[in-house]
């Protein structure tokens, strides 16, 4: 990711909250519970998603990812994603914190240095508690065993540590909508892209009912969070994001690929149809008036694109 930035002063991220330890443990685990209800569910999504684009840069670039140099922007902290193509590329990824792989004391104090105690409380209970082996297990059930650890570069996505042309693919999940710059960040992974290498990135939309990235929002319908909580005015002060998001809307992200990426493809990826009914029962009140059904109900933004050949 690229560098953190703090909220807009409405919006509060769980790591400026004083809620103490106690608080700090019950939100964490109330998430992690949550997490481990459905490993198989989550890491068969996350093996559909690597397989969707497998498939998308075969059928749109004619690209094989097989025995390519690829590049993970914004890993996160189980790996999955990298896991899934290290079976068969040369994989790196960058990430802007430090991803801590098995047990090393050394690497939770620099993860405590640079990140904070909150952060390093996050990364330990998931250790503790089982929760990034029980996805590795059930990954490994997809995909057989793989290596345990991987070439994770902790960086910028502002400024990336590799020269021109270093990757044949470059991937990146729910990483852009967090980043400070997305036009440089999106000028980085064009720089690093090979000549006919293929990007595909992902952007969770801001506008989407999950879009301020409040964990309560990617719980069974809510939890107690009200529907599109953090754009309506009555509900914002409720919405604790845990992480800075750009706010960018949909036409925004739509305007920047197309502009430094000519002929790119983009795919709207629809948010659960459970929400279908929810917005029209806030239509006839005039709340969100001034969004698009389809910009509320869109989940993610797609963009594919082939770096032209010389």
């Amino acid at each position: 990711m690229g560098s953190p930035h703090p909220s807009d002063g409405t919006l509060k991220s769980y790591a400026s909250l004083n809620s103490g330890s106690v608080g700090t443990l019950s939100e964490f685990w109330r998430v992690y519970r949550h997490k481990t209800s459905d490993v198989a569910g989550n890491v068969a999504n996350v093996v559909e998603t690597c397989e969707d684009m497998e498939r998308a840069a075969s059928e749109h670039f004619g690209l094989s990812l097989e025995g390519v140099a690829m590049l993970e922007v914004g890993a996160g902290q189980q790996l999955l994603r990298l896991k899934y193509f290290s079976r068969h590329n040369t994989v790196t990824a960058l990430d802007y914190d430090l991803i801590v792989q098995g047990f090393d004391l050394a690497a939770y104090f620099r993860v405590f240095r640079r990140n904070g105690p909150k952060r390093t409380l996050k990364t330990v209970l998931r250790k503790v508690a089982g929760i990034d082996r029980s996805y590795w297990n059930e990954l490994e059930k997809h995909i057989g065993r793989v290596r345990c650890r991987l070439n994770v570069v902790q960086g910028d996505a502002h400024a990336m540590p590799w020269p021109d042309a270093s990757f044949d693919f470059v991937y990146s999940f729910s990483v852009f909508e967090h980043v400070n710059d997305p036009e440089k960040c999106l000028d980085e992974v064009i720089r690093v892209l090979r000549p006919g290498g293929v990007f595909c990135i992902s952007t969770h939309m801001y506008t989407s009912d999950s879009g301020a990235h409040d964990p309560r929002s990617f719980l069974p319908h809510h939890g107690d969070l009200a529907p599109w909580a953090h754009l309506r005015p009555a509900h914002r002060g409720s919405v604790k994001p845990n992480a800075y998001c750009n706010a960018w809307r949909n036409e925004q992200w739509e305007r920047l690929f197309r502009e430094r990426c000519s002929g790119v493809v983009l795919q709207n990826i629809m948010s659960p149809d459970w929400l279908v009914p929810e917005l029209a029962t806030l239509r006839p009140a005039g709340e969100l008036a001034e969004y698009s059904d389809e910009e509320l109900l869109t989940c993610d933004l797609w963009a594919l694109w082939q770096k032209p050949s010389r």
